[in-house]
């Protein structure tokens, strides 16, 4: 089983995922990323999570029955034919606030653009970063109308950072289900 680990941080009450990976082995090494809308919310009633004050982070296990980390690992073992792969998959998100549903996490994202309390680009890694991955799978698996121009603007500066980066991409930047389990499925992964 691979090991699944996340980085939290609290900035004025609000939890933020700023780092996570599914990890093969002890490498480092990225077989690839994906992005997806946002980090899952299992972690957030996690002790060493509840515990944070402003500034402060903790790094914790990664639920073991999210869906899609469980999709995510199945894909990584099936691009893999079977073999153990060794290295990590990263997973961004296109913010990272930790807020439960997805409606609800939109528009708390939204809200916050406007008063100014997160810059709607900031989760966006550097090209180089981006360079350090062989591939990258884009996966929000949202409809464009259920979030405003700020929830745009961020997908917009991944994509731009993404295609700017030169490493390749897929997955599809709209749809009505999370993208990965059609990828799954049409590789002949049963999903639920």
């Amino acid at each position: 089983m691979p090991e699944k680990l996340g980085k939290f941080r609290c900035v004025s009450g609000h939890i933020f995922r700023e780092e996570a990976y599914i990890q093969w082995g002890s490498s480092t090494e990225s077989l690839g990323a994906c992005l997806t809308l946002k980090p899952g919310t299992e972690e957030r009633d996690h002790p060493n999570v509840l515990r944070l004050k402003h500034g402060e982070s903790a790094q914790v296990p990664l639920s073991t029955e999210d869906d899609t980390l469980k999709q995510l690992e199945a894909f990584i073992r099936r691009i893999h034919y079977g073999e153990e792969p060794e290295g990590r998959l990263y997973l961004y998100n296109l913010f990272p606030l930790v807020v439960k549903g997805t409606e609800n996490s939109i528009l708390q994202f939204e809200t916050m653009v406007r008063r100014g309390e997160l810059n709607p680009g900031e989760a966006v890694p550097s090209k180089e970063e981006l360079r350090e991955h062989p591939w990258i799978l884009i996966g929000w698996g949202i409809n464009r109308e259920k979030g405003g121009e700020d929830l745009a603007y961020a997908k917009h500066r991944w994509m731009t950072a993404v295609q700017e980066s030169g490493i390749p991409w897929f997955g599809k930047k709209e749809h009505r289900r999370p993208i990965i389990i059609t990828l799954l499925r049409k590789s002949g992964i049963n999903v639920h």
